[in-house]
């Protein structure tokens, strides 16, 4: 998945702005390089810092410690390689705490980024939403991460906190009324198939009139329906819409591509790559069946039709007909939890799973909910 010159990726803490990053950093398929601005001060982070630095080489990150000099960083950073820089909020603290001119520095780091040949992703957090700092310290970090979170960033890309937010540059308006939009995720209908279904475009069974009723009333009437464009997903939205408006389907939002497994019994490709399909399972991420979509990469592009889809919705809730594994790689980012963790939540057909906006964030509403 192509990345912009520059992606801003901004939310609350524990909101999974990271982690949503690393995705789609590992998304584009390029080289990666993990600018880090954390500073041990104790043992217990020195040891975080430590862990975190292990994991990510293990998953083919070259990782910078830059407290303070991040421009210096991304200038040994090899061409070509996509950098995720970690966070721009610490960086900031660390600058204004040695008495250097932060805002200069951004800038000169900015000015970095415009002429490195791969993109950057910058993780920062949104620190406006709270109360007044009690310090004259604290009020003038407030003011100087408030101006690096506006239009110093550029022309690029916007992500929200932890889902993988609003995106379409930084014109467009305000990303707390973009936040407002409610997603509400349909599960197609049952499609009686008792193989790996992927991209295989196979119909849904709507024989079901009354369980159809009632998930069409339990559904926000004022919403903006959108599915895949898999025959089960839209003949599913077609049967729930009723007045609702409509956008045009979506190939972003299909199943994983299971790519040589679709068709297969689950057996079938036991058997046939144990391994991989053992490690596809139980360490999401990274992995993909031959030819298929790993975790990661499906996270991303369901992550990029969500935030096309919102920006369409005009502020109404969104109702999102798509699949299994589509519904549970957004439920992952926007609920801050593990691939592995949002694998263990059952995905029935003709269920909902709400994804609803609390404060400068998300929280997770109901799942698997059958009206």
């Amino acid at each position: 998945m192509p990345l912009p010159k520059l992606t801003f990726v901004i939310g609350a803490a524990a909101s999974g702005k990271s982690a949503y990053a690393e995705t789609l950093v590992r998304a584009s398929g390029l080289g990666r390089t993990y600018i880090a601005t954390a500073e041990a001060f104790d043992d217990e982070m020195a040891a975080k810092i430590a862990a975190h630095r292990a994991a990510r080489a293990a998953h083919g990150w070259q990782t910078q410690e830059a407290p303070l000099d991040v421009t210096g960083a991304l200038a040994r950073t090899a061409p070509g390689q996509a950098v995720l820089l970690d966070c721009l909020t610490l960086w900031l603290s660390n600058l204004m705490l040695a008495e250097r001119d932060a805002l200069a520095e951004l800038d000169g780091m900015l000015d970095r980024v415009a002429g490195l040949a791969g993109p950057v992703v910058i993780v920062s957090n949104e620190v406006g939403a709270g109360v007044v700092p009690e310090t004259s310290l604290g009020r003038a970090f407030r003011g100087v991460q408030g101006r690096a979170n506006q239009a110093r960033c550029g022309p690029g890309r916007l992500r929200g906190a932890g889902d993988g937010g609003p995106a379409a540059g930084f014109e467009g308006p305000p990303a707390r009324a973009r936040a407002m939009t409610r997603v509400c995720w349909v599960r197609h209908g049952p499609t009686h198939q008792t193989a790996f279904t992927g991209w295989r475009d196979v119909p849904a069974d709507l024989s079901d009139t009354a369980a159809l009723a009632r998930l069409d009333a339990f559904l926000p009437g004022d919403a903006v329906v959108i599915s895949s464009d898999l025959m089960r997903a839209v003949a599913t939205a077609d049967a729930i819409m009723g007045a609702r408006d409509r956008l045009p389907h979506d190939p972003d939002l299909r199943e994983f591509d299971f790519g040589t497994w679709d068709g297969l019994h689950f057996s079938e490709v036991a058997d046939r790559d144990p391994d991989l399909s053992r490690r596809f399972w139980e360490d999401p991420g990274d992995v993909a069946p031959p030819g298929g979509e790993s975790w990661n990469a499906v996270a991303a592009r369901v992550g990029a039709a969500i935030d096309r889809a919102r920006q369409a919705t005009g502020g109404r809730p969104l109702i999102a007909v798509a699949h299994f594994g589509a519904i549970l790689a957004h439920l992952s980012a926007a609920g801050a939890m593990t691939a592995h963790e949002a694998l263990g939540h059952r995905i029935d057909t003709l269920s909902v799973t709400e994804v609803l906006p609390d404060g400068t964030g998300w929280r997770i509403g109901r799942i698997n909910h059958t009206p």
